[in-house]
């Protein structure tokens, strides 16, 4: 890992800097209404479904090994 990139390209620092945010929030006390608690929980269960998927999908095409 020679190349350089600024820390606003890095995937790692926004799901860092996100993560802290939400955290920041809910000890602010910020909660979200009942409602949009339950769309949120759905909506990240289907989010999750397709993440793993495409992950296990891009996983076996790029993939150089067999496995054993």
């Amino acid at each position: 890992m020679t190349e350089k990139k600024s820390m606003l390209a890095s995937r790692g620092v926004w799901g860092a800097a996100i993560t802290i945010a939400a955290a920041l929030a809910g000890l602010a006390g910020y909660q979200l209404g009942d409602d949009v608690q339950g769309s949120a929980l759905s909506l990240l269960d289907e989010a999750a479904v397709l993440v793993g998927g495409v992950l296990a999908l891009w996983g076996r095409v790029r993939a150089s090994k067999r496995l054993s």
